[in-house]
């Protein structure tokens, strides 16, 4: 039975509140899993509602918000909108599927022995032998040989993945990313290491992981909420305090972004969607946003988003954006 729309626009401020009761949360829930439209429209509003609630742009944002959301409304949720600016946000959790391989990388051990798949929106994951789980991110290698679990626990990434490492004191994990090691024992963490990206960024949820640095030969340990954005071109690198939980939320199907350099999120674009961004034309890349994107969103309703904060257009032409300034 289709749930009724009347009462959503009122949900949606009550949830974006966290004022909602545990059945109008059912009713908003199973509003989205009746259509992937409502979803979308769920994550955009989010997306506004977090950015009028930082208070970070003076352009005339509201106008630009009605009008990009007018393409894709059935229903007016204008006001809900405005009622919703300066409420808190609550993130909702993707569903896994589950498809085994019948891959093994050792006869006794399979390094791999399984890997469940994301739903389109929500990332997948590997399960190693050790229990321990890995999970990918758009345009992403991982791999891992024979000698998983022997000695030590090594893997090689190119791209970004989320861990959550099984303890073994006797075996250390070790992560093999864009010029640096990344040692555990039983943690939670984050790494973002793109080969054409001149920077690795690791973040830390729980537990502690030591950095290496093999062109500088020298180490940095990590404590939760920690993160750490090395440069393998310059041999810097630089130690931000974050929440942790916001930078893994790709996992679950969302990115998050708060305060986040518009230049930079553009740039995140890139690897999500695998285009190509030339934002050389533009002089507002340094503006900050505050906002959440919903992985199911295409990336020119994300730029239809960004360019409705910030006074600029663009251009998508096969797999390329121009970013230009509005005049």
């Amino acid at each position: 039975m289709k749930t009724r729309n009347d009462h959503i626009p009122e949900l949606l401020v009550k949830y974006l509140a966290g004022s909602a009761a545990a059945g109008d949360k059912e009713t908003l829930l199973a509003w989205m899993d009746e259509d992937p439209a409502n979803e979308r429209e769920f994550f955009e509003i989010k997306a506004i509602h977090d950015n009028l609630s930082a208070g970070k742009f003076h352009h005339n944002t509201l106008k630009g918000w009605d009008k990009a959301l007018a393409k894709r409304r059935k229903h007016n949720l204008g006001r809900t909108l405005r009622r919703a600016a300066g409420y808190a946000a609550v993130a909702i959790a993707g569903i896994f599927s589950a498809v085994y391989v019948q891959r093994g990388l050792d006869n006794k051990t399979p390094a791999i022995v399984r890997y469940v798949t994301g739903n389109g929106i929500s990332a997948g994951m590997f399960e190693l032998s050790d229990k321990s789980k890995v999970y990918v991110g758009s345009l992403t290698t991982f791999s891992c040989d024979e000698r998983f679990g022997r000695r030590d626990r090594r893997v090689h990434l190119d791209g970004e993945a989320y861990f959550e490492v099984t303890g073994d004191p006797e075996k250390p994990f070790i992560v093999q990313a864009g010029g640096q090691d990344i040692e555990v024992l039983g943690t939670k963490f984050n790494v973002a290491a793109y080969s054409q990206d001149s920077v690795v960024v690791t973040t830390l949820l729980e537990g502690s992981v030591k950095l290496r640095f093999k062109d500088i030969g020298r180490s940095f340990t990590l404590a939760p909420n920690q993160q750490y954005i090395y440069n393998h071109t310059s041999g810097t690198g630089t130690l931000k305090r974050v929440n942790a939980s916001s930078v893994v939320s790709w996992i679950d199907g969302y990115y998050f972004f708060r305060d986040e350099r518009l230049g930079s999120i553009i740039h995140q674009l890139e690897n999500m969607y695998a285009i190509k961004a030339d934002m050389s034309a533009s002089k507002y890349m340094d503006i900050s946003f505050t906002g959440t994107f919903y992985r199911g969103q295409s990336v020119s309703e994300i730029l239809d988003i960004l360019s409705t904060a910030a006074p600029i257009k663009y251009t998508l032409k096969d797999d390329t954006v121009t970013i230009l300034d509005r005049k």
